[in-house]
């Protein structure tokens, strides 16, 4: 692992998340920057606030997404939050947005930060040819680390 995945990996760990979502294209993408900024442009319709999204090709070259999605805080107020039902309600109008337009999709809530710290061991310090294909989305003041 390098001093740049161990620094991504770290950063993310230290933001909130609600969802992770993987993307895989009904249409075969192969420009990892199009396949992300297409992607962020679902989400961020669907509601998604801010989005870490990783690019992986698959043996075929093919590429699909992999991703930590953020919604607005005021849409699940304190106490709700803690209700899964309205957050696997919400993943779920996610799911459906990205499915109707790119295809096979996945979106599963986060429950923890060990979840984060998983997700980045498994996919943001993976070694490929698109190793360089992540990207932030969502307005800068929406980056800021919690403390």
């Amino acid at each position: 692992m390098s001093a740049v995945t161990d620094g991504y990996s770290d950063y993310l760990q230290s933001l909130t998340w609600d969802y992770f979502a993987t993307v895989t294209f009904r249409t075969p993408r192969r420009d990892p920057i199009r396949a992300g900024n297409s992607v962020w442009g679902v989400v961020h319709k669907a509601g998604v606030q801010r989005a870490f999204l990783a690019v992986e090709p698959h043996e075929t070259g093919d590429l699909h997404i992999h991703g930590l999605l953020k919604m607005p805080d005021e849409m699940f107020d304190r106490q709700d939050y803690a209700r899964s039902d309205l957050r696997a309600g919400r993943a779920y109008d996610l799911w459906r947005s990205v499915f109707n337009v790119f295809g096979r999709s996945k979106v599963e809530m986060v429950h923890s930060p060990y979840d984060v710290s998983q997700y980045c061991s498994k996919y943001v310090v993976k070694e490929t040819k698109h190793q360089d294909c992540y990207n932030f989305y969502g307005q800068a003041g929406l980056w800021q680390p919690i403390h």
